[in-house]
């Protein structure tokens, strides 16, 4: 797949641009969660946010595995969007992720 993406990316032709998370939008419950975003594409990047916006290429550019620790009662939602190195871009992925007290149990 790496092989043929970088020849149709090569030749410009037009392509879906694979997302850097596996899940588009998702919410997860956590203390601690860790991402290791991916492109299949030879010289993509991959940029993400934390502010809720989708990210461009001025954004932070990930480089190794991002780890974040929610303290309890808050949210942090990321971003993440791949970009070619002919500037094309995928579909913005989001993952909120929300530490806060179990619910008590019902009866």
């Amino acid at each position: 797949m790496l092989k043929a993406l970088a020849r149709i990316e090569k030749k410009g032709y037009n392509f879906r641009v694979p997302p850097a998370l596996e899940a588009i939008d998702t919410f997860m419950i956590g203390s601690q969660f860790t991402f290791e975003p991916k492109t299949f594409i030879p010289g993509a990047r991959i940029y993400y946010t934390l502010n809720g916006r989708n990210p461009v290429d001025t954004d932070w550019e990930y480089a190794s595995p991002l780890t974040f620790n929610i303290p309890l009662g808050e949210k942090r939602e990321l971003r993440t969007t791949v970009i070619t190195s002919s500037g094309r871009r995928s579909i913005s992925t989001r993952a909120v992720m929300y530490n806060r007290e179990p619910l008590t149990a019902v009866r």
